[in-house]
């Protein structure tokens, strides 16, 4: 199993709201590319975090984002600078709303690929 397949699988423990997301990403791609699950993982936090009820979540993402920055392997500081945060770039409002939320290390990562 590859550092990213584990980060995946770490991220689904913390938030299992992404399952359903994951089962469709692996049977659409009969295999998990971590990757572009990002995508998917990006997606469900720019939907979520316009929805009170969905705040929860993402907060459980970011969180786990921001712990993985610190400590995480450099496999998974990659998947999340390459595929969450530069996934962001042009999603200011979004961005904006959800940088209050957000550790240090996510936003730092935010403001340097995605501008301030």
């Amino acid at each position: 199993m590859s550092t990213g397949d584990s980060f995946i699988e770490r991220l689904l423990r913390v938030v299992p709201e992404l399952k359903e997301a994951y089962d469709e990403h692996v049977t659409d791609n009969d295999m998990l590319l971590p990757h572009v699950f990002m995508g998917d993982i990006t997606r469900f936090v720019i939907a979520e975090a316009s929805s009170a009820s969905g705040l929860s979540a993402v907060h459980r993402v970011l969180d786990y984002f921001e712990s993985e920055l610190r400590m995480g392997a450099a496999e998974s500081i990659e998947l999340i600078r390459a595929s969450f945060v530069e996934n962001l770039i042009g999603e200011k409002v979004v961005v904006n709303k959800l940088k209050p939320i957000m550790g240090l290390g996510l936003r730092r990562e935010i403001e340097t690929i995605c501008g301030k």
